[in-house]
């Protein structure tokens, strides 16, 4: 019986090559789609796991909102994360049980940043502001500092352990000060730790 079952296999696999050989043009197009469909199918599946994936290290990530507006102009709707600053208070008053806290972003495009009166100056492509309620959303672990205070007075910045150690070397960088744009004196009140991708 087993045998039978072998042979017969044998039988149809060499009855669909010689199909796939008399009909080069629809097995070219048939091997074409697959491959096609198969690429599909990785790209589509590496974007979603990608997308679900997205800061998920966040203890908070299920409740987690970012908020999108949509501005059409002459027929051309356009989708923009910067929001008139009044929108976070807003949302905290009008829905204080839905809201819990709110946060703002702004990303200053490539500043100048100085070492106290030192001439040195650096161009940090990613440096945002951001609101002290920044660590009651996100999870952002500090080696130095205290996430609860880090951002709660006014002029203060967090930076990274590779900042740190570009600006200060091994001494220790908090309490320090970095002027930004040569004008505005920010003190240093927290180190990242190492922050998972």
């Amino acid at each position: 019986m087993q045998n039978r079952f072998i042979s017969m296999l044998k039988n149809y696999i060499r009855s669909a090559f010689r199909n796939l050989q008399r009909n080069k043009f629809y097995t070219f197009i048939s091997i074409f789609g697959l491959a096609v469909g198969i690429a599909c199918f990785i790209f589509i599946f590496l974007y979603i796991q990608d997308e679900l994936r997205y800061d998920r290290h966040h203890s908070k990530a299920n409740r987690i909102y970012r908020l999108v507006e949509k501005i059409d102009t002459e027929g051309q709707g356009e989708e923009s994360v910067s929001n008139p600053l009044p929108v976070a208070l807003a949302l905290q008053t009008d829905y204080p049980k839905l809201v819990e806290a709110t946060v703002r972003f702004f990303n200053f495009q490539q500043p100048t940043l100085t070492l106290g009166d030192s001439l040195q100056k650096f161009n940090e492509k990613h440096v945002f502001f951001a609101d002290s309620t920044v660590f009651k959303v996100f999870d952002f672990p500090l080696a130095a500092g205290n996430s609860g205070t880090a951002l709660a007075a006014p002029n203060s910045i967090v930076l990274t352990k590779e900042l740190a150690k570009k600006y200060f070397g091994n001494q220790n960088p908090m309490g320090k000060t970095i002027k930004l744009e040569g004008i505005v004196g920010l003190k240093v009140t927290g180190i990242f730790d190492d922050l998972p991708d």
